[in-house]
């Protein structure tokens, strides 16, 4: 994946795994590996030889652990890539599975956004950075195919991208809010409830959404009560 998961660049529509064939050579070494061990493990065990016997198995629990994950990876059915390209009138958003090439795409038409809500979006994962600003993440309120109401959820770190949502708001007059809040880990079931609750301001795009960020004491997570 990218630096930008959701970098605005033009999408190629479904795209086949490049690094397919390397997963196949990974597999039958795995395939191998665990082969090998296991004879190994067996005849240790034969001859008594209890160091070797732990040494052998620890080698073949390692390689079942890691064909385990690999095959799990092969199985996953959510996205690998997305990428969002902003077009004149729309943001559209490819979500591609890179394993089954399945592909998502979901367009917003800028002026039927209902609701933009720009919140802090942080990594639980990064230690010591739990609290600090990663990036932002915009949650928007617009109709779907069938006329009804649905959230779309984009996470944007390069600050170009977001200078350029700015000028989006503006051009469009998007009903647009900004929160200090960390948004990062709300369901998508709970997208109501945020925007009808959490403490955010007007946000008309006139001034820098990092440098908000940035300028608060401390960033805390929104909870849902």
């Amino acid at each position: 994946m990218s630096k930008n998961r959701y970098d605005e660049t033009i999408a190629t529509g479904k795209m086949k795994p490049k690094w397919i064939f390397y997963l196949i050579i990974i597999s039958v070494m795995m395939g191998s590996l665990l082969i090998g061990t296991g004879t190994l493990l067996f005849h240790s065990l034969s001859m008594g030889e209890g160091w070797l016997s732990l040494l052998f198995g620890g080698l073949f629990a390692f390689s079942l652990w890691a064909s385990i994950k690999i095959f799990l990876l092969t199985r996953n059915k959510k996205p690998t890539k997305i990428i969002a390209v902003a077009e004149e009138d729309a943001y559209t958003i490819y979500a591609i599975n890179e394993w089954t090439e399945d592909e998502k795409v979901t367009k917003v038409h800028y002026d039927t956004i209902d609701h933009l809500l720009i919140g802090v979006w942080t990594n639980r994962g990064f230690k010591g950075r739990k609290s600090d600003y990663v990036g932002a993440q915009l949650i928007i309120r617009h109709p779907d195919e069938d006329g009804q109401w649905t959230y779309t959820s984009s996470i944007i770190f390069d600050e170009k991208v977001l200078t350029m949502w700015n000028e989006r708001i503006q051009a469009h007059d998007i009903p647009a809010f900004i929160t200090p809040f960390i948004i990062s880990n709300v369901k998508r079931e709970t997208f109501d409830t945020l925007i009808q609750t959490i403490d955010a301001q007007s946000f008309d795009g006139n001034f820098s959404i990092k440098d908000y960020f940035q300028q608060q004491e401390q960033l805390l997570e929104w909870q849902h009560k």
